[in-house]
């Protein structure tokens, strides 16, 4: 859609109302694994406690580059330099790739150590890293669609991700008694 006519109010309106729903789909992944990890005790939510600093800055991390992509595809949208925008999508989601097995490389490295200043103790530090011995190399997952997603917004696609966050939430709920 060309976002650069018709009214900003509606625009805004249509773009935004589908991202809060998305981001309360991102909400409740953190409510549903805390919710099914505290079924199996306090040690074992201590422990993902301890992760929740590695997870959240990786997250801000892909969040802030997702953002940079986002703005320069949109306006490239908007100066009608649609090979640009390929380019720059298709580059923006090899750079996500290789972020992301950089940055998860890197936090294997100096998990241990970091977890200790935490205060992992010899109960919540095996649990903490058996943890992120799986959510580390899960990494990849959240930051191609998120970049994906950043892309589709750029374009004026507020819904399709909204869609895909809600999807992945729902999987989420489903998959995480069974995991």
């Amino acid at each position: 859609r060309d976002l650069t006519q018709g009214n900003i109010r509606r625009h805004l309106v249509r773009l935004s109302a589908p991202m809060v729903v998305g981001i309360l789909a991102i909400v409740s992944f953190q409510i549903a694994d805390t919710f099914f990890i505290g079924l199996l005790g306090t040690d074992e939510l201590a422990a993902i406690s301890l992760t929740f600093p590695f997870s959240m800055a990786l997250l801000n991390f892909f969040i802030g580059l997702s953002i940079a992509m986002s703005s320069v595809v949109s306006r490239q949208i908007g100066e009608k330099n649609h090979d640009k925008v390929r380019r720059i999508v298709t580059h923006g989601l090899v750079f996500a790739v290789l972020v992301s097995l950089s940055t998860t490389l890197l936090c294997f490295v100096f998990l241990d150590p970091l977890l200790d200043l935490m205060g992992a103790d010899d109960t919540t530090g095996p649990l903490a890293r058996s943890y992120m011995d799986i959510w580390l190399w899960s990494n990849i997952f959240v930051a191609i669609p998120m970049t994906a997603n950043a892309a589709m917004r750029a374009g004026g696609d507020s819904l399709s991700p909204a869609v895909v966050m809600n999807i992945a939430a729902g999987m989420n709920i489903i998959l995480d008694p069974l995991l």
